[in-house]
């Protein structure tokens, strides 16, 4: 029995047809679901990297407008290269820092670090989201994403790691009067609101978290104050917190013991 050729974008025609039956899969990645113009825009730059319509919805992510490709596929797109020999990648524990070393046939050994001090300087450390749960993972994000772009430019094709779009700023291009075209950065950091600095003050207070008292948030943060932390870093907190609060009120209370009082009772009486 012969197979059928569900996906085909061998022509236009054929690829509009296979961008619509993507797009309205549950097998569809969120970011394209019901957006076959997207579809067909990742599939071709798929294309120029080499790899399968599948695997390049799966790895290939539009962030504030540009294209970039998940870390591990990064990797991959290298390791297959002629050229390359190895790309090895390690971590000290004791200070904090990722390595990624690339071997190049052809070239000299590319060598790229970031460290947790790196990453304080640039605002990342404690910052809501992979920052704050996988840290480790981050670093070692960061070290590959710029060992991998500066050993193999002409296979990345300008391209950064997902992980490394997701901390950058967004651009947002408004017109102005004259028709012309203005970019600015959107600026990502909103300053904590007074209800949202009560409702954590007064948590703090009552939820007795070793985890989460003021010295440890203000530490975690890197501010000195309360009312220096960012919206969105105190809202963590306060989320964790009430989470926590929920948790302990579904907890079985211990009954008394009425037994035991009756009889150190009747003990007293006689």
């Amino acid at each position: 029995m012969s197979s059928i050729q569900i996906l085909d974008f061998s022509s236009f025609e054929h690829a509009q047809r296979s961008a619509n039956l993507i797009a309205n899969s549950s097998f569809c990645p969120g970011s394209f679901k019901g957006r076959p113009i997207d579809v067909l825009l990742a599939v071709a730059h798929g294309g120029e990297l080499g790899i399968q319509p599948l695997q390049a919805l799966q790895n290939i992510a539009v962030i504030n407008g540009k294209p970039a490709v998940w870390g591990d596929l990064m990797k991959a797109l290298c390791e297959r290269a002629v050229e390359c020999m190895d790309i090895i990648e390690t971590f000290d524990e004791d200070i904090w820092v990722a390595v990624c070393i690339v071997k190049r046939k052809d070239k000299a050994d590319v060598v790229a670090k970031f460290s947790k001090e790196d990453a304080q300087k640039a605002n990342l450390w404690g910052k809501q989201g992979p920052w704050t749960t996988y840290p480790k993972r981050m670093l070692q994000m960061r070290a590959r994403g710029f060992a991998l772009r500066d050993a193999f430019p002409h296979l990345l094709k300008g391209l950064i790691s997902a992980e490394e779009a997701q901390d950058s700023p967004a651009i947002v291009r408004k017109p102005i009067n004259d028709g012309n075209i203005i970019e600015h950065t959107v600026n990502e950091v909103v300053p904590i609101t007074v209800e949202t600095l009560e409702k954590l003050a007064h948590l703090i207070t009552f939820a007795s978290d070793p985890f989460a008292t003021e010295e440890a948030i203000l530490r975690k943060a890197r501010v000195k104050t309360l009312a220096q932390l960012t919206e969105e870093a105190a809202q963590g907190w306060v989320n964790m917190m009430e989470a926590k609060m929920q948790e302990r009120e579904k907890e079985p209370k211990e009954a008394p013991i009425i037994g035991a009082i009756e009889t150190n009772e009747q003990i007293g009486g006689e």
